[in-house]
């Protein structure tokens, strides 16, 4: 298994091109390019309620498998009452947005948290502080889970909101906003989109020891041992 199977896109962020294929991110506010995880990144800020998104279907549907893959680097916490969370990224059903996922970091009275939004709330307390995080997002649908990785270690696992016509929502994904709240505070890289689950080898292929790796992946194919089995 490689990182390249199944990709749907990857935005490296020095501009807002697609580098895999042809989903051209868009921007809501002007955006500005600074040093990020790998070259460049974009900075993203609650105060001028800057985003990025792609509002259509990336060819999946609320049932097909997705994994996103990215680097952040918050400029400061959330304070708790005016503007308790930043989002990181979000995915809703464009004929449904009351279906939906997103994951934010929270100020819950207090104690910094990153936590996963849809029919119930996951959340791992953690303080990110002003340094790089990797994380990927997964979303499987049968079972109906989300997992969340941060730098390369499964943190969030759980059940996330389903719904009983599958084939009829499609999902959007907008980067550092939720519905026109929540605007994230710092900058974002190296953003992946698959039509697939990561395993647990992939992740951290992209963590790379906290170095990243960026698209095309020259690093070896990973291996899913998990569908090995021994010969008497």
């Amino acid at each position: 298994m490689a990182l390249i199977d199944n990709l749907l896109a990857y935005y490296k962020l020095d501009d807002l091109n697609d580098s895999h294929g042809a989903y051209t991110l868009s921007n809501s506010g002007i955006y500005t390019h600074v040093a990020g995880k790998i070259d460049n990144g974009v900075e993203l800020l609650n105060t001028t309620q800057r985003y990025l998104y792609r509002n259509d279907s990336y060819g999946m549907t609320y049932a097909s498998e997705r994994s996103y893959s990215l680097w952040v680097k918050m400029y400061s916490n959330p304070t708790s009452g005016t503007a308790p969370a930043f989002c990181i990224l979000s995915h809703f059903f464009a004929t449904n947005p009351g279906n939906y996922g997103f994951l934010r970091y929270y100020n819950n009275s207090g104690t910094m948290q990153l936590n996963q939004i849809g029919s119930g709330t996951l959340a791992y307390n953690v303080n990110l502080g002003t340094t790089w995080h990797h994380i990927v997002y997964t979303h499987s649908h049968s079972p109906n889970v989300i997992k969340v990785y941060l730098d390369g270690v499964l943190r969030l696992n759980g059940a996330n909101s389903a719904s009983s016509n599958y084939s009829a929502y499609v999902t959007s994904l907008r980067l550092g906003n939720f519905n026109s709240s929540y605007y994230m505070n710092g900058v974002t890289d190296e953003v992946g989109v698959w039509n697939k689950i990561l395993i647990q080898a992939e992740v951290d292929e992209l963590y790379n020891s906290g170095n990243g790796l960026t698209y095309p992946f020259t690093t070896p194919p990973v291996v899913d041992t998990s569908k090995f089995f021994l010969v008497f």
